[in-house]
């Protein structure tokens, strides 16, 4: 159980990041073939892919309350 607000800006963030973090993997397995931007790391690719998941999910969250 959270002492969090979970509409606070610390429980979102929090929130943003464990999202990422488990996404990660599926994340790895699905774009292990695509071609990163200009500059970017693979891993790079992959953060930014799974913090786009993410939001996704943070955004899904806010639309269902």
């Amino acid at each position: 159980m959270s002492i969090l607000d979970p509409d606070s800006d610390i429980a979102a963030i929090a929130r943003r990041d464990r999202n990422a973090t488990e996404a990660l993997g599926a994340i790895i397995r699905m774009c292990s073939g695509d071609m990163t931007e200009p500059g970017e790391t693979k891993a790079e690719m992959f953060a930014r892919n799974a913090y786009a998941v993410a939001d996704a999910l943070e955004r899904q969250r806010k639309a269902n309350q």
